[in-house]
């Protein structure tokens, strides 16, 4: 998945920083999260990054196509894990 955000450095505190887009409520989600991320497609990914601004706002929209949910361990919420069994269902 592909997320919107967006970017700014702060040249005085030497700062970088990042936020994802969220979104009005999605169906397909509403049960995970009230303001999930804004998904871009894979064709939406240029305008989003250099197109006009009143152009690439109207990506920011809930995502209305269904998605797979598998339920995984409460290890992929801890940043130190990094291994392929943090994908296996539970």
């Amino acid at each position: 998945m592909i997320f919107a955000g967006l970017w700014t450095y702060n040249s005085h505190l030497d700062l970088h920083s990042y936020s994802i887009v969220t979104t009005a409520k999605a169906p397909s989600i509403e049960w995970l999260h009230k303001r999930p991320a804004a998904v871009l497609m894979p064709d939406q990914i240029d305008l989003w990054l250099n197109g006009p601004w009143n152009k690439a706002k109207s990506l920011a929209v809930p995502f209305m196509e269904d998605l797979k949910t598998i339920a995984v361990s409460a290890d992929v919420g801890k940043v130190g894990n990094n291994h392929a069994e943090l994908l296996d269902p539970i």
